[in-house]
């Protein structure tokens, strides 16, 4: 195998392989046009070559004959063959090896005329053109920024230290393709500084008086021109600084616009600022009449007028307040001192818009003292008394009137103290509101106090019914025929010596002893403690006690199995229900267990007697039985 080598400066790189059986590969190359490269390969001693490059893309200028040769490329872009051909010693010629060659142009690049902006506009590079390149790059001299630095048309922002320099060079490099060399090329951007004006801040003059034009500023300009949207006149219209006379009809207007025109140096345009003069006429304020309020209320201004005036500080000769001090309609809330006094000055004044003076205007504020009514606390009083008003006051007042919400009636409705009486319809509210009315003296209006009096219904209590029962000792009985209303607590009380289960209750068990049967009858008595201030109210029912009878309960046992057994009870005329072992009931008042007993029919029997003759308790009572078993014995022995 042969191989066929480029040198490229002091590199070498493998372009053709010959293979041992004769066969080409298909290699290929780029370059850039007008290149010059070596071209070498490994030779045979004593062998010559021929080298020939297709359609003239190449001038062979050293080397031809031998297998090492130098070769300038043509300029004219395309695919050219590079073919070499063996003489060996023999004179026997080789096939031809081949490298295809492709040819790229070289780069081409324009950034473009020199250009001049206006300050930090931007600029964009529409001039620039390029040709042949594999990448753009832009660079600049200055510290602007590129909106891409790597596009052939980027938007260039120049910086303010571009426009203090006031030129900054602009360069592109256009890299060609493969291994083709760069070019570049440069712009000029020359920065005028923009124009700067500033009119002045917009100004208010009194009537008449000339305006100058002290506080306006331009910088960076050509030439300058005063306007105006009025009639009057400058001094200069061509001077930064001159003097504004206003016209008839700008005073009436109230205002102009003085417009302040700048004409920058070229390629900056003009610009325009402009203030606006106001004319302020001078400010008339009227406070209003000399007026009366009472002490309890405040004054608004209504009366009050003002015209021209940049802004109102109302003022008092006392120490009241204003709701605003700063509004034409405002409100006074006197103080105490004021009230002690019983006038004021009021004294209004309008600020003239600058540079006008201040105009003012003063009132008198009379104050009547208010009228005062004081009633006293919510009371309280029983549903049987009447309530006396003592803790009642009033001053400063023409005449008093008492009212009510219920239906009752005063003794005196005029007076500062009168006695009320309650009606049904109050006590049954519970309540009533009794309210105090004071008439002021002009231009006061009325005054008012009110009291709550609640109304406590007096206790209502009923121990029950006198009655007679029939008892024995420990009966129980209920107090059921008792009833309260309107109380706060109960408490039951007795002449016997038994015992209540609760003595607080409305219908409590009272436990009948030996001692209140002896005694024959007992009274209960039943307190209801009233709600205050209402008083306790007793109620006293009287039970008249009989003795009822003591029920006693026998068998005729112990007997033996087989024998009769039987009840016996003393009690009669009554209903009876017996119980006991294995089941046993009867209604008797003396009964049959059984004619043949049996052990089994041992135990408690239990009686329990109802409608006991002469309205008397329940009575129950128990017996023990007993049943002896028969006695087992053995059979007869013969000995």
């Amino acid at each position: 195998m042969r191989t066929i080598f480029k040198i490229t400066g002091f590199f070498a790189i493998l372009l053709i392989s010959v293979v041992a059986n004769g066969q080409n590969e298909n290699l290929t190359q780029t370059r850039c046009a007008g290149s010059l490269d070596v071209y070498w390969l490994n030779g045979t001693q004593n062998s010559t070559y021929f080298w020939s490059v297709s359609n003239s893309g190449g001038t062979v200028t050293l080397g031809q004959n031998t297998d090492s040769i130098s070769v300038i490329w043509t300029n004219v872009q395309g695919t050219y063959d590079l073919s070499v051909v063996e003489t060996d010693s023999n004179g026997c010629k080789g096939d031809a090896k081949t490298i295809a060659v492709t040819i790229l142009p070289l780069p081409t690049v324009f950034a473009g005329n020199a250009a001049i902006l206006c300050d930090t506009n931007s600029y964009t590079l529409f001039g620039s053109t390029a040709s042949n390149q594999n990448t753009l790059l832009w660079s600049t001299s200055g510290t602007g920024t590129f909106s891409n630095t790597s596009i052939l048309h980027p938007v260039y922002h120049p910086s303010a230290a571009d426009v203090n320099t006031g030129s900054v060079t602009l360069t592109i490099i256009a890299t060609g393709q493969a291994n083709c060399s760069q070019v570049s090329s440069t712009i000029i951007l020359t920065l005028i500084t923009k124009p700067t004006v500033d009119a002045g801040s917009d100004t208010t003059i009194c009537a008449s008086i000339n305006f100058s034009t002290i506080n306006a500023t331009a910088n960076n300009y050509n030439n300058l021109l005063w306007t105006t949207s009025g009639t009057g006149g400058f001094g200069n219209a061509n001077q930064l600084h001159t003097i504004y006379t206003p016209s008839v009809n700008d005073l009436a207007a109230g205002q102009v616009i003085l417009r302040l025109i700048v004409n920058g140096n070229a390629p900056c345009l003009s610009i325009v600022d402009s203030l606006t003069l106001h004319f302020s006429p001078i400010p008339t304020v009227f406070a209003g009449n000399n007026d009366s309020i009472c002490a309890n209320s405040t004054y608004t201004t209504t009366l009050a007028t003002q015209n021209n005036a940049s802004s109102l500080i109302w003022s008092t000769s006392g120490s009241g307040t204003f709701s605003s001090a700063n509004s034409l309609l405002t409100i006074y809330t006197p103080s105490t001192a004021d009230k002690i006094v019983g006038q004021v000055l009021l004294k209004l004044k309008a600020l003239g818009i600058y540079p006008c003076d201040s105009a003012i205007s003063t009132k008198i504020l009379h104050i009547i003292p208010s009228p005062l009514v004081e009633v006293g606390n919510n009371d309280t009083i029983c549903s049987n008394s009447t309530y006396q008003i003592s803790n009642a006051s009033a001053s400063n007042y023409s005449n008093l009137t008492w009212s009510t919400s219920g239906t009752g009636t005063f003794s005196n409705t005029g007076i500062i103290n009168p006695i009320y009486t309650p009606s049904v319809t109050d006590i049954t509210a519970g309540f009533v509101k009794l309210y105090l009315t004071a008439s002021g003296n002009i231009p006061c209006s009325i005054a008012k106090d009110s009291l709550r009096l609640i109304i406590i219904q007096l206790p209502v209590v009923e121990a029950g019914i006198n009655q007679t029962i029939c008892v024995i000792n420990g009966t129980q009985i209920t107090l059921s025929g008792s009833s309260a209303s309107n109380y706060n607590t109960l408490s039951w009380s007795t002449t016997g010596t038994g015992g209540f289960s609760n003595s607080s209750v409305l219908h409590p068990i009272y436990t009948i002893t030996t001692a209140d049967i002896i005694a024959g009858s007992i009274k209960f008595i039943l307190k209801a403690y009233g709600n205050l201030p209402c008083q306790n109210i007793v109620d006293t029912i009287t039970y008249t006690l009989t003795q009822g009878p003591t029920l006693t309960l026998s068998n005729n046992g112990p007997v033996c199995q087989g024998s009769q057994l039987s009840l016996t009870s003393n009690v009669a005329g009554a209903t009876y229900n017996w119980t006991g072992p294995n089941g046993f009931t009867s209604t008797s008042q003396n009964p049959n267990v059984s004619s043949t007993a049996l052990p089994i029919m041992s135990g408690i029997y239990t009686l329990n007697a109802t409608n006991v003759t002469g309205s008397c308790p329940n009575l129950t009572g128990t017996t023990m039985v007993t049943v002896h078993s028969k006695p087992i014995t053995s059979g007869i022995t013969h000995y």
